[in-house]
């Protein structure tokens, strides 16, 4: 299991998925043993958990269909009424650390005898959906909002309003549609 976290909100960014990708995706990867002139190689196998302040903005490019497969998101939003308790981690450790263990032996031996697959339920699925929609907005709102007609035409300051409600409607952030 690898982290990355409090990223920035480009790191899965065009120029950065490809790496991700290769991480995730069983090639075969080099690295460099430290204070050696030695090369490493490695089968790319991880679950990498990401985790940021903000929106990240996906850039997938080709590789949507890959990550949808590869990828959960999980939406954290701190609740209206947060309410910060001081050393929470170490209340937690001391109070239920033996709960937590076991928790967390009981998900490995899970994912370990799915042969290292996580099985997405149909709330994750749309929420991957939404995800990746806001990552390519208008490809998406063309092929939820548009039919084609071979008779008719459509003109940008007719398109242009639908568009931006439509992305008003579902919630996007503004950086989408940039």
């Amino acid at each position: 299991l690898l982290t990355a976290k409090d990223v920035d909100n480009d790191a899965l960014s065009a120029n950065k998925i490809n790496n991700l990708k290769k991480m995730t995706g069983n090639d075969l990867l080099a690295a460099e043993q430290k204070n050696k002139n030695k090369r490493l190689y490695m089968r790319g196998v991880f679950n990498i958990i990401i985790t940021g302040n903000g929106d990240l903005a996906l850039q997938l490019g080709n590789s949507r269909d890959a990550f949808k497969r590869r990828m959960i998101w999980i939406d954290c939003k701190k609740p209206e009424n947060f309410r910060r308790i001081s050393g929470f981690d170490d209340l937690l450790i001391e109070e239920e650390g033996d709960g937590i263990l076991a928790w967390a032996i009981e998900g490995a031996c899970k994912l370990l005898a799915a042969g290292g697959i996580i099985t997405k339920g149909d709330e994750q699925e749309m929420a991957l959906e939404y995800l990746l929609g806001e990552s390519e907005p208008i490809e998406t709102f063309i092929k939820t909002c548009v039919s084609y007609a071979p008779d008719k035409s459509i003109l940008t300051r007719d398109v242009v309003p639908a568009f931006l409600k439509f992305v008003n409607y579902v919630g996007w952030n503004n950086h989408a549609v940039v």
